[in-house]
């Protein structure tokens, strides 16, 4: 058990159809780490009263789990909101996608992430972008596997989750609020004029 509750976690090597947000489709070649998370959260949690905050949550656990050490923030990393994870501001990584249900006083969140590891198509992966950053700065960072990325990832998604749903209320508000400086510090949009479009 990954995560708390009845955490359940499915990987997958490949996928041709994949879902995106809303009609999008994700094309998954080998390379790219696919997984998806499933767990029960207390809605009497203080992460419960804030179900929205777990795509957030997956978005800081990946870049968390790439920024092994201070070396690799030279990747600048950013969180496209609401649920895409970019090199700089052009060039898209991965994506997560939240559903949940609620049933009594517990929901049922189910979190899918897919992040380019190795993949040099379709876009741009991580094991290229520390390619790069080796050459051009003579740097000797080490390349990622796909299992050493997703366990990365699992086990900063289970902290955060367990952070934030602790009986203990103090320390459930200071986690919420170190996450939220986390999260703002890896936001793309920060001080940026945004427009929302409803359809």
């Amino acid at each position: 058990c990954i995560v708390p509750s009845t955490g359940t976690v499915v990987i997958s090597r490949q996928q041709s159809n994949g879902q995106g947000r809303g009609s999008n489709t994700w094309t998954s070649p080998d390379g790219c780490a696919m997984f998806t998370i499933h767990c029960n959260i207390s809605l009497q949690s203080l992460l419960g009263q804030r179900l929205s905050l777990l795509q957030l949550i997956a978005a800081v656990a990946i870049v968390q789990a790439i920024e092994k050490s201070p070396e690799y923030k030279s990747m600048n990393l950013k969180i496209k909101w609401p649920n895409d994870i970019f090199i700089g501001e052009e060039s898209k990584l991965g994506g997560i996608l939240a559903t949940s249900s609620i049933s009594g006083d517990d929901s049922s969140i189910t979190i899918g992430c897919g992040v380019n590891i190795h993949n040099s198509s379709p876009s741009i992966c991580v094991n290229d972008v520390i390619n790069n950053i080796n050459k051009t700065k003579n740097m000797t960072l080490d390349e990622f596997t796909t299992e050493e990325f997703i366990v990365r990832t699992l086990n900063f998604v289970n902290t955060w989750i367990s952070d934030l749903t602790t009986n203990n209320q103090s320390n459930a508000n200071k986690s919420i609020n170190h996450f939220y400086r986390i999260y703002e510090s890896l936001w793309m949009h920060q001080y940026v004029l945004i427009f929302l479009i409803y359809a």
